[in-house]
Formats: structure tokens, C-alpha cells, sequence
């Protein structure tokens, strides 16, 4: 394949790692062959730098010997003018997502002809004003010669999830009910926006929204009037919804009571379907290893798909037809987030959008959806 130049606004952890999870786009691009990386953009230009000088000195330094460093858009696109392929975006959701000025990077890179690859969630502003920078990102990629958009919902391309769904689609029996779980590993989550409801959107709109897209992925639309949702808000200490091991650099306790993200959402409703849906959330376990799971039960057919963000635990137990028994999967060495960025990678460079899983009109309905949990949810 031909050679791709690629770019990355955001030096955070989703682009190059943190103390927090397995996401590091930078470090999976390192590995494909034809990526040469010329530009970092970040507001904080000193942290930019760092993460430069790091790779610089890495394994990977010969990738990054013509990357220069920008705090700003405007002398991103005037100094690398016609010479970004592709920008990795993994910005923090309130920077991004509506047609604000400063708000609109995406749809300014799409506009510059470069090809847009943008982690999750889309935004964290109402609906209706999500939906209409959805519409002008639409315009500018539609048709013959656009840039493509590809938005993170990684799980898309594991191959448990893919299996699940083969399954269900050679089932004759509709699904029935889909309850998912998931539960978050909070003690190193060192991020403080995702702390303020208010910057990330909560829970549900910035880390559960990969399940919120997995029950349409497997389940179809969810009708929206239909959600309704209870927590347990933060509280506290002594309280119920006071948790022990918040970073301190979070500094939670600076912030007032309702911005805090909840500590636990439930939430259940039906599909256009008929199936019903169910949602549990949490945010209680130390360490680093997440738990979640998800259940499908169709007549005659038992899906569960368990740890789908550990490849050494993520299992696929299936249980079909009269029969007491389950058939067991295992996935060693499975890597969803390098399908993802190399599906991307691959799109672009074969101008083949189907190699895309999820474009930014997709997703919008996955980010309705988390924000009709949010938004229903009734305080007890």
C-alpha cells in the first residue's frame, strides 16, 4: 500500500497510552508499514513535545523524524497544507461535536480534504445540536472523492462480537432480551474531565456508550420514548455514592455534588423490535481490569459474550438448540483497537468505505441513545 501521512489532534491517553486502560492508537499505527506520522497537535504544546521526544526515542523513531508539533488548528492546516492524509482525533468530549467555532475541528479537517478517524463519544452537547454538525459531516463525506470518517467503536471489529452476530443472523428466532453489564475500574482513571458530568456527559455518554452501540449492533434501534433509567449519584463520604480510591488529581471533591458522575445506573427499555434491553453500569472496582459482560437470550439460544476488553479473559459461551451444553470460544490475541485503526487505514488507502464500521451518522444514533439514558434517569 501506498505510504499514509497521519496526524494527531489530542496527546492524551486514548492516542498514546496512559496509566488507564489498553487504548494507544499511536502505538498500533507504529506497527503498520506505510504510516509516517508529521504532525501532533495538542493546546497543551509542552505535553505534545514530551510525547515527541518520547518517541523520538523510541523503537518507532524513524516513523516521526518530520513531525512538528502545533497548539492550533489554523497553523496545522496553513503549515501542512496538502500534506495530512488522515488526523487521529481523541480529544475530550466537550471540545468537540457541535458547529460552535472551536467546537468543529472534525468537520475543519474534512474540509481540508484529510480523512478523519474519531474516538468516542461524538460529543457531549443535546441531541438536536449533535444532529446537526451530523448533518454538515455528512454533506462534506458524501460522494465520489470525499475524505472518509470512521468513529471508534472498536468492539465492532473483534472477533467475538463478529461471531455473536454471525450466530444470531443464521438463528431462526428473533431476539427476545439483551442485558449488558459493565463495570468500571476507577482507581487509575487519572482523567479529570471524565469526572465533571458536565465535560464528559457522565458514564453512560463516555464509556458506556461502546455498549449502547453494541445493543443496536446486535439488536437493531432502540425506541428512545421507551428508556427509562434510576441511579445512585455521588455522595459524600459516609455516605452512599462516596468512593474511596478517586485519583487525586481528579480532585472530586472540588467539584459540587451534581456534576459528579453517578456511581451506578440501571437502566431498561425496548427495542422497535419488541425486545427489551437492559443496561447496568458501574463505576466500584480498584486496579485496572474492567468487568462486562453481555447476555442475548433468543427461544433456543443463549449468547454470552464475557470480558471483550481483555484478551486473555474474553470468552464467547454459546448455547443452542435442546441441549444442556455450551459451547466455549476463546480469542487469545485479539486486538480490536489494531482492526480498527488498520480497517481505517485500509479504507482510505483502497477508497473502500464498507471496510468502515461505524461513520459519524451511525454513531449518532448509539450517542441518542446513551444520552436518552442520561437524560432519563429519576433521582430517588
Amino acid at each position: 500500500m501506498a505510504l499514509l501521512n497521519v496526524a494527531f489532534i489530542g496527546c492524551g491517553a486514548v492516542n498514546f497510552g496512559g496509566a488507564e486502560g489498553p487504548w494507544n492508537h499511536s502505538k498500533r499505527l507504529e506497527l503498520i508499514q506505510n504510516i509516517h506520522f508529521v504532525a501532533i497537535m495538542d493546546v497543551d504544546i509542552s505535553k505534545a513535545n514530551r510525547v515527541l521526544e518520547t518517541k523520538l526515542q523510541g523503537e518507532a523513531a524513524a516513523k516521526y523524524t518530520e513531525c512538528k508539533i502545533f497548539s492550533n488548528l489554523d497553523d496545522l492546516f496553513s503549515q501542512m497544507k496538502g500534506r495530512i492524509d488522515a488526523v487521529w482525533v481523541g480529544v475530550p468530549p466537550y471540545v468537540h461535536g457541535v458547529l460552535d467555532e472551536g467546537r468543529d475541528l472534525e468537520l475543519r479537517c474534512i474540509r481540508e480534504g484529510i480523512n478523519v478517524f474519531m474516538e468516542k463519544p461524538i460529543s457531549v452537547y443535546p441531541v438536536k445540536d449533535v444532529s446537526l454538525y451530523a448533518d454538515a459531516i455528512e454533506k462534506e463525506t458524501t460522494g465520489q472523492g470525499k475524505p472518509y470518517f470512521s468513529v471508534g467503536y472498536m468492539f465492532r471489529y473483534h472477533p467475538a462480537i463478529i461471531q455473536a452476530k454471525e450466530i444470531l443472523n443464521s438463528h431462526s428466532q428473533p431476539i427476545l432480551m439483551i442485558n449488558a453489564r459493565y463495570n468500571c475500574a476507577y482507581s487509575e482513571l487519572d482523567h479529570p474531565f471524565w469526572w465533571n458530568k458536565k465535560e464528559s456527559g457522565g458514564p453512560i455518554v463516555e464509556q458506556a456508550t461502546h455498549f449502547c452501540d453494541l445493543f443496536r449492533f446486535f439488536g437493531g434501534e432502540v425506541n428512545l420514548n421507551s428508556v427509562t433509567s434510576k441511579i445512585i449519584p455521588a455522595g459524600d463520604k459516609g455516605k452512599i455514592g462516596y468512593l474511596s480510591t478517586v485519583p487525586d488529581v481528579v480532585k472530586e471533591d472540588k467539584l459540587p455534588l451534581d456534576d459528579r458522575v453517578p456511581r451506578v445506573t440501571v437502566s431498561h427499555f425496548y427495542f422497535k423490535s419488541g425486545a427489551l434491553g437492559s443496561l447496568t453500569h458501574g463505576i466500584t472496582l480498584h486496579a485496572k481490569r474492567y468487568e462486562a459482560s453481555i447476555d442475548i437470550w433468543c427461544d433456543g439460544l443463549r449468547i454470552l459474550l464475557e470480558e471483550p476488553y481483555s484478551n486473555e479473559l474474553c470468552r464467547l459461551r454459546v448455547r443452542k438448540g435442546y441441549t444442556d451444553t455450551e459451547e466455549l470460544f476463546a480469542f487469545p490475541g485479539a486486538d480490536c483497537y489494531m482492526e480498527e485503526d488498520l480497517a481505517f487505514v485500509r479504507a482510505v488507502l483502497e477508497r473502500n468505505p464498507a471496510l468502515i464500521a461505524s461513520n459519524y451518522s451511525d454513531a449518532l444514533q448509539s450517542y441518542k441513545l446513551s444520552w436518552s439514558i442520561t437524560d432519563s434517569v429519576q433521582k430517588e
